[in-house]
């Protein structure tokens, strides 16, 4: 064992304490940088690795998830298109969808229902989000919806009779 006569506080706390005085521990450091040592120990060497990794990871998991939404209801709505049956809804209006803001700014989604002959329920679909007023284009009452034959909660509200949104 050698003993340097050198002191210095641990980067890492815990409550209650890992070591209590007058413990032994092996101390890592670069005989160039003495100061800069560390006591040899999980906590010691990998906490702030871990930490970090961690809100990186998270931050790689928002990220993947907005960048695959795009495709996803893309995909869902060719699916539809291919397989879905299409059903006449009625326009119940449009309305600002408030769960999504960019740059203060909500988009708009226009809001459809059917009444079901087969269960006698009412379903209630919205479409996806138009980052312009459509009112003034909307002409007809009735909106075509695709919906998934046996399961109505996978649609796609049919806008292709609007106008796009010039860049």
């Amino acid at each position: 064992m050698l003993n340097l006569g050198l002191e210095f506080q641990s980067r890492t706390f815990s409550s209650p304490a890992a070591y209590r005085p007058g413990d032994t521990v092996t101390v890592l450091y670069r005989p160039e940088a003495p100061l800069q040592a560390s006591i040899e120990g999980f906590a010691e060497q990998w906490a702030v690795a871990l930490i970090l990794g961690g809100i990186g990871s998270i931050f790689v998991l928002v990220s993947g998830i907005f960048l695959l939404a795009g495709p996803l209801a893309r995909r869902r709505e060719a699916h539809l298109r291919r397989h879905g049956v299409a059903i006449d809804t009625e326009l119940q209006g449009v309305e600002r969808n408030l769960n999504l803001q960019v740059q203060g700014r909500s988009p708009f989604r226009v809001v459809t229902q059917w009444h079901n002959p087969a269960t006698g329920k009412i379903h209630v679909f919205k479409s996806e989000s138009l980052w312009f007023d459509p009112t003034a284009y909307i002409e007809d009452k009735r909106i075509r919806v695709l919906i998934e034959r046996n399961n109505p909660r996978r649609y796609h509200v049919d806008l292709s009779f609007l106008p796009e949104k010039a860049d």
